[in-house]
């Protein structure tokens, strides 16, 4: 989201408020190796996605990418910044154009 490297992720999380969970899944060393920390990040929020909690490609922006509504103005001129690379550069980790068989997903995990 914007961060800086990995070193500036993991810094964020190891002063906010998950890190004491984050320690107690990856052990009291989790943030000793900021590789091995992002990693370790990408994978936690990789299996949260994929819980029935988080309902994956069930917004409003799913249904759009499947043709299945319109987004109003104040919404497309969101996916432009998300898809400028001189502004909100999202689309550079995060498709917004899907494939032909299923929703767009991260296409990149590290920065």
């Amino acid at each position: 989201m914007a961060n800086p490297s990995e070193a500036a992720v993991i810094d964020a999380v190891q002063k906010g408020s998950s890190a004491e969970l984050f320690k107690s899944v990856f052990g009291i060393d989790a943030f000793a190796n900021t590789e091995t920390a992002y990693d370790n990040l990408v994978h936690a929020l990789a299996s949260f996605e994929r819980t029935a909690g988080f309902a994956p490609f069930s917004s409003k922006y799913d249904a759009y990418l499947a043709g299945k509504t319109e987004l109003t103005p104040d919404e497309l001129a969101g996916l432009q910044l998300f898809d400028d690379p001189e502004k909100g550069n999202c689309a550079a980790c995060h498709s917004s154009t899907p494939p032909a068989d299923s929703p767009p997903v991260i296409h990149r995990l590290h920065l």
